[in-house]
């Protein structure tokens, strides 16, 4: 449910939750299992075929997202923190592994992601990080 006001909410997935999602070659949804449904707030139908990368919340800066495109296309694992919108606007951090899966021929497939709770104070150190690379401050 959204805040009062028009504010948004934190969803916190459970500490033992894993999210689990396949993306293929242009990193489109394939797979999400019921745990990211639920957590996202989207039916396997809407989240079929659409941009994994579409359910970042705005928060999370491009800049992070670019290093995690960046490394994706070089075919290589990517870990981080990252922030999440859920279709009813609020939202969940997740640390997100992302890993490249190949085909029986050994040619790039797509992607395996498995998202995480991460620790409070992970999320309390990141978030004036992530505003100041947002704001293009310097944070220290």
């Amino acid at each position: 449910m959204s805040g009062i006001g028009g504010t948004t909410m934190e969803y916190k997935i459970g500490d033992s939750t894993i999210l689990v999602l396949l993306g293929d070659k242009t990193s489109r949804f394939v797979y999400a299992n019921p745990a990211y449904q639920e957590a996202s707030g989207y039916s396997w139908e809407e989240l079929k075929g659409t941009a994994t990368t579409a359910m970042v919340h705005p928060d999370t800066p491009k800049q992070v997202l670019m290093d995690m495109v960046f490394t994706i296309g070089k075919k290589q694992p990517w870990t981080g923190i990252i922030k999440n919108r859920r279709k009813n606007g609020d939202f969940y951090w997740v640390r997100l592994n992302i890993m490249p899966v190949y085909d029986r021929q050994r040619k790039f497939a797509g992607s395996l992601m498995a998202h995480s709770q991460p620790s409070r104070d992970e999320i309390a150190a990141l978030e004036p990080m992530y505003k100041s690379i947002r704001e293009g401050t310097d944070s220290g």
